[in-house]
């Protein structure tokens, strides 16, 4: 029996939206801020912590005092631990934060490591 063009495009658009949140397009709901006075690479893994799945293991090249935002890195509410380290500065920290939709997270990298906020 042939697809219907629902039953098409419901992955698809599941596909763009997780391209997107890779991308970092749409809404940011983590964002890192590098203090330091030098470009770093943040190695950045996040994950579930109710079946201690890990949602987003990636690498980000921030320069010094520029801010990236990732959008989508949270699949759903519930508690997350954060680990963000920052290999050319030897700084580096983590948090567990409970998370919804509409949650920010901002991280910031600083000489003395990284402190998070929820907003």
């Amino acid at each position: 029996m042939p697809s219907t063009r629902r039953q098409m495009l419901v992955p698809v658009g599941a596909s763009l939206l997780g391209v997107a949140g890779c991308l970092g397009l749409g809404d940011p709901n983590l964002v890192i801020n590098n203090e330091l006075n030098q470009r770093i690479t943040a190695n950045i893994d996040i994950t579930r912590m109710s079946d201690m799945r890990v949602v987003m293991r990636t690498g980000r090249s921030i320069g010094a005092e520029e801010t990236t935002k990732l959008s989508y890195p949270f699949e759903e509410p519930g508690e997350y631990r954060i680990q963000i380290t920052a290999q050319e500065a030897t700084v580096g920290g983590e948090t567990t934060v409970f998370v919804d939709e509409s949650a920010v997270i901002h991280a910031t990298l600083d000489p003395d490591g990284v402190s998070f906020e929820t907003r």
